[in-house]
């Protein structure tokens, strides 16, 4: 007989879990502001430092968060256009900006053209 829990893999978990993220996302901030409430009472104050510190440390973890994203998308966008082919349909390549020129034999003028004249009746 075997036992599962001996045979089965191991449990692999990420080290970047989104989990981890949202309660940083959450505990961070308030440890800020639990030491800014430390030092309001210290310093007699009202609660700015703690509204300072709490507010300052979730600014901070909401842009560490953005570019680690930021990071993790162009990662992912880098593995994912090296193992394409390039032109593997061997398409002519689209240019990066517009010259603002028309393609060599058209025209904007009406009567200007390379098709024969359709009359009626003929």
């Amino acid at each position: 007989m075997r036992i599962p829990s001996l045979t089965s893999p191991p449990r692999r978990v990420a080290h970047d879990d989104g989990l981890v993220r949202a309660v940083e996302l959450v505990v961070t901030p308030l440890l800020f502001a639990g030491a800014g409430l430390l030092a309001d009472r210290w310093l007699g104050t009202t609660p700015v430092l703690t509204v300072l510190f709490g507010v300052l440390a979730l600014v901070g973890k909401v842009l560490a968060e953005w570019y680690r994203y930021g990071a993790q998308m162009d990662r992912h966008t880098e593995d994912l256009t090296a193992a394409r082919p390039t032109n593997a349909r061997r398409l002519e390549p689209i240019p990066a900006a517009p010259t603002g020129h028309l393609p060599t034999g058209v025209t904007l003028d009406r009567g200007a053209g390379t098709q024969a004249e359709v009359t009626e009746g003929g």
